[in-house]
Order: structure tokens, then sequence, then C-alpha cells
């Protein structure tokens, strides 16, 4: 469905072959807000995810039972295509500002019940089920907020700068690695270290719980907060895409490519 679903949607006119100096292509990136936001965001996700650890736990060291875990964890893996249906829908009527901001507030509340549950598997069933359910609604809205990022670039300076965004993003991937740490830390300093089996022993293992939840809060509140500077509306990114549609047309005019605006639509729609 991806394969054949997918179009191209990016603006440029028929003769565009443009070549960016790294340096200078580097700086104009840098001052791409929308890059920053979406760069930050992955620096601290790594947080909110801390509670997640313990989906493959619940059935090890809490269930101990094969059979009813292997239905689990196949009810559990449907979290994920609940958050990735519903996302599309929720961008639609909120916006994907407001989708990503009101996704994580359904993680921050299973968070805080983690605390009050840890020693409860069906809530903590359900717990997990939650976030993982938010966590996928975000699998769909940050690549397309990326791609409205590049768009917003192209719209400001003229330039696509697809290659410069994964550089980018290897610079913030390097603060990235630091908050990975913090979550391996903190179960060290809890007891965990090469022996998980320590995990049996709830008076180990429910601390441990309570600290990820801890960690899936502040995460969950960090995500959000780059999201408030987040100004590209639905209708904002479609007039970008009209005003660049109108100048393709008119670099093209002047290179002497006659194409109308439905030639171009139907370019950009890959027919």
């Amino acid at each position: 469905i991806c394969y054949f679903g997918t179009k191209e949607k990016i603006v440029i006119s028929k003769q565009e072959v443009k070549k960016i100096k790294f340096t200078e292509g580097f700086a104009k990136i840098m001052k791409n807000k929308y890059f920053w936001i979406n760069n930050v965001n992955t620096m601290v996700i790594v947080l909110r995810g801390g509670a997640t650890t313990i989906v493959n736990w619940l059935w090890v060291y809490m269930l101990q039972n094969d059979a009813i875990s292997a239905g689990l964890i196949t009810l559990m893996g449907t979290a994920s295509l609940i958050g990735m249906t519903a996302s599309p829908f929720l961008c639609k009527f909120l916006g994907k500002k407001y989708t990503v901001i009101l996704t994580n507030l359904p993680f921050l509340v299973a968070s805080v019940a983690m605390i009050f549950s840890v020693s409860n598997f069906v809530l903590l069933f359900i717990i997990m089920y939650v976030m993982n359910s938010c966590a996928a609604v975000q699998m769909i809205t940050a690549p397309a907020m990326g791609a409205e990022a590049l768009d917003y670039q192209q719209w400001k300076t003229g330039d696509r700068l697809e290659g410069f965004s994964q550089n980018f993003g290897i610079i913030t991937g390097i603060i990235a690695i630091g908050t990975n740490y913090i979550v391996p830390t903190i179960l060290e300093n809890l007891g965990l270290l090469q022996n998980y089996d320590v995990l049996f022993n709830p008076e180990i293992r429910e601390p441990i719980f309570r600290a990820l939840a801890y960690t899936s809060i502040a995460g969950a509140i960090a995500c959000c907060i780059p999201f408030l500077f987040w100004d590209m509306t639905e209708k904002k990114h479609a007039q970008m895409i009209e005003d660049l549609k109108q100048r393709a047309l008119e670099q093209d005019k002047e290179a002497g490519i006659e194409e109308s605006a439905d030639e171009l639509e139907a370019r950009l729609a890959g027919i």
C-alpha cells in the first residue's frame, strides 16, 4: 500500500538542478526553527519511553505463563495499529501540532497511573497498551512534520535541503546518545545490572517500575514543550505549497518551458 500509494510531493520547476555548498546549506538549515523543534523532541523522546521498557518484563517476571503471554503479546501489538490508524484522522481534525501534544497527555496520565499500579498486572497491561497507542501516533506525525519543515525551508530560501536535514539530525543525535544513558543509569542504580532475574523479586521490580514511570512523566512533559512553538498550521502549509507551485510555473516560463497549472498538478500526482 505504501509503495503504490505514495506520491512525490516536492514542488519544483522542471529544470530545477541546484547544488549547495555544505557550509551554506548547513547554515541555512540551522536557522530553521521547525528542524530544531523536531530534533529537540528526538533528544528527549527516549525519556518518555522509559516506562515502555517494562512491557516484555511483564510476561517474563510478572505473569510467568508462556501460553497466556503469547496471546497478550499479540494483543499488545494491536496498540500500534490503533495509534497509526487514528493518526491521520486526528491530524485532519486537530492539526499535527495538537495531535502530538494531546496524545502526549494520555501517555502522561498513564505514566502517573503506573506509579500506583506496579503490583497489578492487569492495570500495567492497560497502561502499556495506552502508552504504545499514543507512541504509534507520532510514528505518523514525525515524518510528516519533518516534511513540512523541508517545505518551509524551500519556501523561505528556495532550497531543498533533505541531505542537510540528515546531517542536522546526526549532530543532535549525538546529544540524544547522552539522554539514552539516563534510563540504563537509573536501572543500574536500582540494582539491575547483568542479572535480570532479580526482577522476579517484587521488592526490587516495583521500585524500578516506579522510577521508570517518573522518567516517562518527565519525558512526556518534555516532548510537549518544543511543539508549543510549532506554528506551522495546515492552512499555513497549504498556502506555502500554493506559493511554491506559482514559483515553479514562473521559473519554467522564464526558462522557456511551457507548463500549465493543471500539468504541474498532474506531475506532482505522478500522472
